[in-house]
């Protein structure tokens, strides 16, 4: 995706799943974050950012419940707002 469309024009967000809520990063997330850096595009941590925690997701699976879709959703919007108007801004 860098390499397509340019890495200002790529941001990656990064949520965190269930058993990451303490901050220990699967290693999955861990490889995934080292290849966003390599490729010098933007990043956001969801992890720190969002808020989520134990009461955002299922009980008996590791998906977010309704509440946690809501959460999400607003930190997203607030993530990608500055990204979005960013270019727009520094053109004018």
């Amino acid at each position: 995706m860098v390499d397509r469309y340019g890495r200002e024009n790529v941001l990656f967000i990064q949520l965190p799943q269930n058993d990451e809520l303490k901050g220990t990063i699967m290693p999955d997330g861990l490889l995934a974050q080292k290849l966003i850096r390599d490729s010098g595009a933007r990043y956001a941590d969801g992890t720190s950012l969002c808020g989520l925690d134990g009461s955002d997701f299922f009980v008996r699976d590791a998906h977010p419940n309704q509440q946690g879709y809501s959460k999400i959703a607003r930190c997203v919007a607030q993530i990608i707002e500055p990204f979005l108007t960013q270019d727009r801004q520094s053109t004018r």
